[in-house]
């Protein structure tokens, strides 16, 4: 079956401009102005309308068996909830036990994914190290069509990566031409924080942001990036970024690829312009995760702090901020926003001296 798109606003990486997007056989087969409609196709009038690709998210967690818990969604259901927010495929987690085997790790997976709505796809996880990893690395690269393994540096007792595992998996990665990723958090720091809290009587989820200050994911971050600068090593992405520091500089993301691309339809998603914007964005304030800790999360507006519950939150507050101050060093370097906008008026001041014009974003 056909289907012309006809006269909607086409967005594209590039640009977007009024035209239609012709699709055949569940592939996009023309896009351009005053396209022919073939005898047959179904056409669908998209004026005033976003016609895009459909998005691919690249990090999810399907139905996924965690230290004791079971992730929410499952494939059908996750899947399902992401085409309804135009997302038309997802790349997912195998992720095997200590001494399980990957294949058979690979294999349970994609029997749980045969029931999504969506196209997806995996990256596998290297949880530990001897020949027979080695060996089915190279099968899930060749014949599963896996080009991307994941890497958990914390998670003590559990999947935790060891140096060791870290760099014989990126060197074999290498090897296969394949992507790594990281988990970047000292996983022995984070379990040494989490018996601290535990004995300062802190049990809550409020205790996960204090056992993971900055500098525990620094050094792991550091320690990834000098195991894939030895020229054994393959391209790294890290993943689950949670520390802010201002940066020296704004270096562009690595490109993503893709792993094996499962048969399906692949249509474009329509978007009405009405009824609410394409996608959002948290502001500022909301990603600067880490700037108190987690610990100015505690210190509610005034309309919640006069219920029982924002008045039982600011009192568990005060033990945390304790705990925070006693063991955790404040940020440095940073830079209060009035200093960070002064900054960029100073670069722009600097541009237009040499004959530039200053672009607003």
């Amino acid at each position: 079956m056909s289907m012309l798109i006809r006269g909607g606003t086409i967005v594209t990486a590039e640009h977007s401009f009024r035209g239609d997007v012709y699709c055949a056989d569940g592939v996009i087969a023309a896009v351009g102005k005053d396209l022919a409609a073939p005898a047959g196709a179904r056409i669908v009038d998209a004026g005033g309308q976003y016609v895009m690709p459909g998005g691919i998210d690249p990090h999810t967690h399907m139905e996924l068996p965690f230290m004791g818990t079971v992730a929410s969604e499952d494939f059908e259901s996750g899947t399902a909830a992401a085409l309804a927010g135009g997302t038309t495929m997802i790349i997912d987690f195998v992720i095997p036990s200590p001494r399980q085997s990957l294949i058979e790790a690979y294999d349970l997976w994609r029997g749980w994914a045969e029931k999504a709505c969506a196209d997806y796809s995996f990256h596998v996880a290297v949880t530990w190290w001897s020949q027979l990893v080695h060996d089915e690395m190279g099968m899930l690269a060749r014949e599963r069509g896996v080009n991307s393994f994941k890497h958990f540096m914390a998670y003590k007792n559990a999947i935790m990566a060891d140096d060791e595992v870290l760099v014989n998996s990126f060197a074999r990665a290498r090897e296969l031409g394949a992507i790594c990723t990281v988990h970047a958090e000292n996983g022995e720091l984070v379990f040494r924080l989490q018996q601290d809290l535990l004995k300062a009587g802190i049990t809550g989820p409020e205790g996960h942001p204090l056992s993971r200050p900055p500098e525990v994911e620094g050094e792991a971050a550091n320690r990834a990036i000098r195991v894939a600068w030895d020229e054994t090593a393959p391209p790294c992405r890290r993943c689950r970024v949670r520390a802010r520091r201002r940066p020296t500089s704004r270096p562009r993301a690595p490109p993503f690829r893709t792993s094996e691309r499962i048969p399906g339809p692949a249509s474009p998603t329509i978007t009405p312009v009405a009824g609410g914007s394409v996608c959002a964005s948290s502001s500022p304030s909301e990603l600067k995760v880490h700037e108190r800790y987690c610990v100015g999360a505690l210190d509610l507006p005034e309309e919640h702090g006069r219920s029982e519950e924002g008045e039982a939150l600011r009192g568990r507050g005060k033990p945390h901020e304790a705990f925070a101050q006693a063991h955790i060093p404040p940020l440095r370097n940073e830079m209060t926003p009035e200093a960070d906008r002064q900054d960029g008026d100073d670069r722009h001041r600097q541009v237009r001296a040499k004959g530039g014009e200053r672009c607003e974003l």
